[in-house]
């Protein structure tokens, strides 16, 4: 069997295995990488308090001292640290199982989310936080002691904090999501600010459970927001300057113009008509966005997509006219619960009125080449004795179970199951795994596809060695799309040799649910 053919698990991230084998030295900037602490003492600038794998506190690391690609993960060792220094990372948690306290030493810059576990402490200490993803505060404690949390990224959520001043001020269209039912405090200084025309979306994570602000004590600046499903308690909070009132919300002042439930008289409606209801859209295809607004005097049309089921959205296009249609190009990603939403804007940049559409499918496509060829099959179960497509030469083709195609416009390449169904290949690698050439590829007409019901995703190859990308531990691919592993470095080398890590495909994490864990090797 060849090399790459073999598979394995480890528990400890291929860059670490690497520089074992070479005898190198790690760097902390070479790889992004991931570093448990492991140090008994107040030790964060000391290389051997980090490891690459969960270990018990003995000040025996394999790693390097985490930098700005890095991720931080306090869990085993109760010890606390003082984070030295101005310092930048990745993601910085606090992991269920560590109770003792970090604290910030200086301005500490986040590059995606702060996650503390219950039982464990984070400190500010008074200096400055920017935080790139989420802050997820799951039962721990955050003590700001005066520090101010400046969120800098896209998209993000707030879940469980108590801050001293809590800052996020976009020139484009943002989202910013606090936790249902849960009640964040701000006690020095609120600064939630937008952009005319670029307004800044602050709800909660669940569309129609509200989310509590408690800024009673705050000076508040605000200006520019779309407010949905957010309490201000303890007192109210003025967004009379380009802010809109979606609905749900209690203890905001908005201007009465400004409210997304009523706008001016000759604005009364707002709808999508496509994509409908369980459309199936596949990555890379063009379609046409069709919507409709009551009025024909809007100044302008906003278009945006959510792919979490409306908890947030993302903007398409902006200053549209309103013309009814929109071509779009789909987004090459998988998502169940896709929702487009049209928005009427006026000429100051406020949405007057807005409409979702219903609840549709995106499914990831991989891109392919033309020039194809039949695929020749071993074994057909006598269940299914395969399907006649038409090519994109007007002639007709018997596709049976293992055939590969393709529609002639859509980029998507499926293979024929066994049962009558259709399965897409998700990347170009799980395709490759298998040894295919796209000369392989039955080019057919569009409307073809439909003659074949679509099944579940094609999985890598068995054989092939495999990990997450949020994960350093590698699999081996069996049957079915079910993962193995091995517990040894020694196992690894035996089976794979010096050149074993760059076998390793990488696997998206919307892709990681096609498989399932099975037994150790």
């Amino acid at each position: 069997m060849s090399l790459h053919k073999l598979s394995l698990y480890l528990g400890l991230p291929v860059f670490a295995l690497v520089a074992v084998m070479s005898f190198g030295v790690q760097s902390a900037a070479a790889v992004p990488a991931t570093y448990y602490f492991v140090g008994t003492g107040d030790t964060f600038s000391t290389a051997g308090s980090w490891h690459s794998a969960d270990k018990a506190c003995d000040d025996l690391g394999d790693g390097s001292v985490p930098g700005v690609e890095d991720t931080v993960i306090f869990k085993t060792c109760a010890t606390s640290v003082t984070i030295p220094g101005a310092t930048a990372l990745t993601t910085l948690t606090l992991d269920t199982g560590y109770t003792g306290t970090v604290t910030a030493g200086a301005a500490l810059d986040l590059s995606a989310d702060l996650n503390i576990a219950s039982g464990a402490t984070f400190d500010l200490n008074g200096v400055s936080m920017t935080i790139g993803g989420d802050f997820t505060n799951a039962g721990g404690t955050f003590t700001h002691n005066n520090g101010t949390v400046t969120l800098d990224g896209t998209t993000q959520a707030v879940a469980g904090g108590t801050f001293y001043n809590l800052t996020k001020s976009v020139s484009s269209a943002d989202t910013l999501s606090f936790k249902q039912g849960g009640t964040n405090t701000i006690t020095n200084a609120l600064t939630l600010t937008g952009a005319s025309g670029a307004l800044l979306t602050v709800n909660s994570q669940v569309s129609g459970t509200a989310t509590t602000l408690d800024a009673s004590s705050a000076t508040k600046t605000v200006s520019f927001l779309s407010v949905k499903d957010v309490t201000s308690s303890g007192g109210t909070i003025n967004c009379t300057t380009g802010c809109i009132n979606i609905g749900n919300n209690a203890g905001w002042i908005f201007n009465a113009s400004d409210t997304g439930t009523t706008g001016p008289t000759s604005v009364s409606t707002a709808s999508v008509s496509y994509p409908g209801a369980g459309a199936h859209l596949m990555g890379g295809s063009v379609v046409t966005i069709s919507y409709s607004a009551g009025a024909q005097d809007l100044d302008s049309i906003l278009l945006s997509i959510s792919i979490d089921g409306g908890k947030s959205f993302t903007v398409i296009e902006s200053g549209l006219e309103n013309t009814g249609s929109y071509e779009w190009t789909v987004p090459n990603t998988d998502a169940l619960r896709t929702i487009v939403r049209v928005s009427g804007i006026d000429a100051n940049g406020y949405e007057l009125i807005s409409n979702d559409s219903p609840v549709f499918v995106l499914e990831a496509t991989t891109a392919v080449v033309e020039e194809p060829v039949d695929q020749p099959v071993d074994e057909t179960p006598s269940s299914f004795d395969g399907v006649d497509m038409v090519k994109t030469d007007g002639q007709s083709v018997r596709l049976v179970a293992g055939g590969l195609f393709r529609g002639q416009t859509l980029s998507g390449v499926y293979m024929v199951n066994a049962d009558g169904t259709r399965s897409v290949f998700p990347t170009e690698k799980v395709f490759a795994s298998y040894g295919y050439s796209f000369d392989d590829v039955v080019t057919v007409n569009d409307d073809q596809l439909s003659a074949l019901a679509l099944g579940a995703r094609v999985t890598m190859a068995s054989g092939e060695l495999v990990k997450i990308q949020s994960d350093n531990r590698v699999f081996q691919v069996g049957e079915g799309g079910v993962l193995h592993h091995v517990a040894s470095e020694a196992a690894a080398l035996s089976a794979f040799g010096a050149n074993w890590a760059s076998l390793i495909t990488d696997i998206n994490v919307v892709f990681w649910g096609d498989y399932t864990v099975g037994s150790d090797l």
